[in-house]
């Protein structure tokens, strides 16, 4: 079976960015596309409890909730340890997350501290069988 996986964060009020959502919807094409159904969510950050509420409808097999006060300010050193523990954990095939200033960095290192590879420079998702 193919597992998907998502990094999400939350903006400074507690809610999922824009840029969260266009991760969302380019895993759920990919997995549409691919007929994956092992497809989970993380969310890390303040308020990421209550960000969950707006997964709702999302085909999610599974939401892991990173809400500790570790994780309410981006640090690297945090948030590529999560990145490292969750794909170590889970072991997906294809780890999505939105391009920003928490991730661009913190993403990649922790992937690649798993054994990973990263690209941070992908507009656009095309799946093929």
């Amino acid at each position: 079976m193919s597992r998907l996986l998502v990094f999400l964060h939350t903006e400074e009020e507690g809610k999922l960015g824009r840029t969260s959502f266009e991760a969302l919807t380019a895993a759920r094409e990919v997995c549409e596309a691919l007929n994956w159904d092992d497809l989970i969510v993380v969310v890390i950050g303040a308020g990421a409890d209550k960000a969950t509420a707006e997964l709702s409808g999302f085909p999610a097999k599974q939401v892991v909730v990173l809400d500790a006060p570790e994780f309410s300010k981006p640090r690297y050193s945090t948030d590529s340890l999560a990145a490292y523990e969750i794909v170590t954990r889970f072991k997906p095939d294809v780890v999505v997350g939105p391009n920003t200033s928490r991730f661009q960095r913190a993403l990649p290192g922790g992937i690649y501290r798993a054994g990973g590879k990263t690209d941070t420079h992908i507009c656009a998702v095309f799946a093929r069988e």
